[in-house]
């Protein structure tokens, strides 16, 4: 996503797999998983293997993308502005990783270009292929959508900007202009009951993402958790990244259980307001 840096000053210790990739961004907040190898023998059984070559382009940047990849060899990087004098390397991913975001699993158009940048081996996933196993499996759909959502996370908190918005209007103004040539309607009517009211916001139920960056120090995840439980919101994960030296704080991601979205709100001006917590960075409806 456009903004988070392939070589940030505070990274952590690689492991193994990433020493034998020069300059992989390391996954600080979780959106860069490395799919153990149970997960990537699953994904094996549904896709196809093929080899890659430095400069093989695995999505193009204004384009749709119908293909889920997961590096099993070599490396790949995600450029912005691809062969453009504006080129900007933003990420490095090596074996275990997959390459997509949010926006590509709901059929948007890419804001970015994915380019093999040392030869080795992909494996290729048609995204019904994708939907239809992580249905089946739970744990490869958790971790799938948790990377997702951590790398929605990051481009919200860096700012969408030109190129995310522009690409998913540019895609609508696509499809129309194919309709129309075609003298065809791509897109479903819509028609409203009146006899159907409109729930009020407060009464939506929905799954929550949070980012609240807090101080390291014992109590905070029991005050938090005191919210939530106040409020009667039920949480479904509670991870804790690694302090961050400078300051003497840390990063805490939780996603909940489908609970009212009154709840959630009330839940986030409340933690926002405790003594310990210096901010709730990033907060997401997962519907």
């Amino acid at each position: 996503m456009p903004g988070d840096e392939t070589r940030p000053s505070a990274a952590p210790v690689p492991d193994e797999a990433e020493e034998s990739v020069p300059f992989e961004t390391p996954d600080i907040y979780g959106a860069y998983p490395r799919l153990p190898d149970d997960q990537m023998a699953r994904l094996a059984q549904h896709g196809r293997t093929r080899p890659v070559d430095t400069g093989d382009v695995l999505i193009r940047e204004g384009e749709r993308c119908e293909t889920f990849y997961v590096v099993l060899s070599g490396s790949v990087a995600i450029v912005e502005g691809y062969g453009t004098p504006d080129e900007r390397l933003l990420r490095v991913h090596g074996p275990g990783r997959f390459i997509g975001e949010l926006g590509l699993l709901n059929g948007q158009m890419a804001f970015y270009t994915a380019v093999i940048r040392d030869p080795g081996e992909i494996l290729a996933l048609s995204m019904d292929q994708l939907r239809d196993l992580v249905t089946r499996d739970s744990l490869l759909g958790d971790v799938v959508l948790r990377a997702c959502l951590g790398r929605r996370a990051l481009l919200v908190g860096q700012g969408a900007g030109g190129r995310p918005t522009a690409s998913a209007v540019v895609g609508d103004l696509i499809d129309l202009a194919r309709s129309i040539r075609r003298g065809v309607q791509s897109r479903p009517s819509f028609s409203f009951d009146d006899r159907i009211g409109v729930v009020p916001m407060g009464e939506v139920v929905t799954r929550a993402y949070y980012r609240i960056r807090v101080d390291d120090r014992a109590g905070v995840l029991a005050a938090i958790g005191q919210v939530f439980a106040e409020e009667g919101v039920s949480i479904s994960s509670f991870i804790q990244k690694d302090a961050w030296s400078q300051d003497q704080t840390v990063e805490l991601v939780v996603t909940t259980h489908p609970s009212l979205e009154a709840s959630l709100q009330r839940a986030r001006v409340r933690m926002a307001a405790l003594e310990p917590v210096h901010a709730v960075s990033s907060f997401l409806r997962v519907f």
